[in-house]
């Protein structure tokens, strides 16, 4: 699978560098849910991380992800219940190397 960008939620299971101009969009998201699962094989350690591409920042805390396997739900979160995040731009790194799925409700 590529990764789906065209949906809400959206999912992911390849890196990419930029939301921005993966999806040509000229704004960012408000995620209003956030799960990290394990793809169709067993995951493999690594860590899965949300950074905004202009200076590598964290704007979401990084996932750690074990051994697990196929289809497990490593982490969900609603942070639609918290201070509500704002991604203008993002980048997400390790899905590739960890074998693990994103995906993202949201709002714009």
């Amino acid at each position: 699978m590529a990764n789906i960008f065209s949906s809400n939620p959206f999912i992911c299971d390849t890196d990419f560098t930029s939301y921005r101009t993966a999806t040509g969009a000229s704004f960012g998201i408000k995620p209003s849910k956030v799960v990290l699962s394990v793809g169709a094989a067993t995951s493999v350690a690594g860590v899965v991380t949300v950074t905004r591409p202009a200076d590598s920042a964290v704007i979401y805390p990084p996932l750690l992800v074990g051994a697990s396997p196929a289809n497990t739900e490593l982490y969900v979160d609603d942070p639609s219940s918290k201070a509500a995040l704002n991604w203008n731009d993002f980048a997400v790194t390790g899905l590739t190397a960890t074998g693990t799925k994103m995906y993202v409700w949201y709002n714009i």
